[in-house]
């Protein structure tokens, strides 16, 4: 299969994001758990505390300088503010965990994590870890927080389509679509899936990608609409001939519909 995927490199019309594909059959998708995800965007909150925390001490000797009383207001506010983001981050967490939405009412996951899934990607980067392997964990973790959140109430569902998918498998899910009274649409990249969405008006969407499509389009979609992503399986390689598993996406469907409530989170 290896061999197969190489060789068929010079016939698909690659995105500029698989530019770097050279048929490697680490390509052909990952399942990755969400806590590596976690990981790595503690990683980034504590790199950033400690770059809060230096920077405090070379501005200390200045606030004492103006008010030997400015170095205690301003340390309580700093550690306040920091104090309330690690809380915010762990009741994230704690959501995806126990798949109940432990946010009050003003606050929504997507505010912080529009912040950790980059930092997430760059750290993951820079320890040598695939952007599709991080991206995997990402949508994971993303699909466990819209199943927390998820509230009972008539959903109208859009199933994204990448154009890439075998035949039968897309004929199988647009039958799902009709069967399930859900807007389907196969787009061909971001813009086109972006002018979907302003058409339908979706109150959920269950979107079929590559796992970094699938980032980009939950970082760009999740903090309106919640989205359930599932992630395609390429065995020729990406942009041709992919799968995905059919009763995956009729779950995801009812999840938005209300007919697959199930306790406790999903990591």
């Amino acid at each position: 299969m290896h061999e197969q995927a190489r060789h068929s490199v010079g016939d698909r019309k690659l995105g500029d994001e698989w530019q770097d594909w050279q048929g490697g059959v680490e390509e052909q998708g990952f399942d990755e758990r969400s806590g590596l995800f976690v990981g790595l965007a503690a990683v980034g909150m504590a790199l950033g505390l400690a770059g809060i925390a230096a920077l405090w001490y070379l501005i200390l000797p200045r606030l004492t300088q103006l008010d030997p009383r400015l170095p205690m207001v301003v340390g309580r506010i700093f550690v306040g503010v920091l104090g309330l983001i690690v809380l915010y981050f762990g009741l994230i967490i704690g959501s995806a965990a126990t798949g109940r939405n432990l946010l009050p009412p003003p606050l929504k996951s997507w505010t912080l994590m529009r912040f950790l899934v980059p930092v997430a990607l760059s750290i993951g980067q820079r320890l040598g870890l695939s952007k599709d392997r991080v991206g995997s964990s990402i949508i994971r973790f993303n699909n466990a927080l819209t199943q927390a959140a998820s509230k009972p109430m008539e959903h109208r569902v859009l199933i994204l389509l990448p154009r890439c998918l075998r035949k039968p498998i897309l004929e199988q899910i647009l039958q799902l679509g009709e069967r399930s009274h859900c807007e389907t649409a196969t787009v061909g990249g971001g813009t086109a899936a972006r002018k979907v969405i302003e058409r339908v008006k979706p109150t959920g969407i269950v979107a079929i990608a590559c796992e970094r499509d699938l980032v980009s389009g939950i970082r760009d979609v999740a903090p309106r609409i919640p989205v359930i992503g599932i992630a395609n399986k390429r065995p020729e390689g990406p942009c041709k001939n992919t799968e995905v598993a059919v009763d995956e996406v009729e779950a995801a469907v009812r999840e938005f519909q209300g007919e697959d409530q199930e306790s406790g989170g999903r990591d």
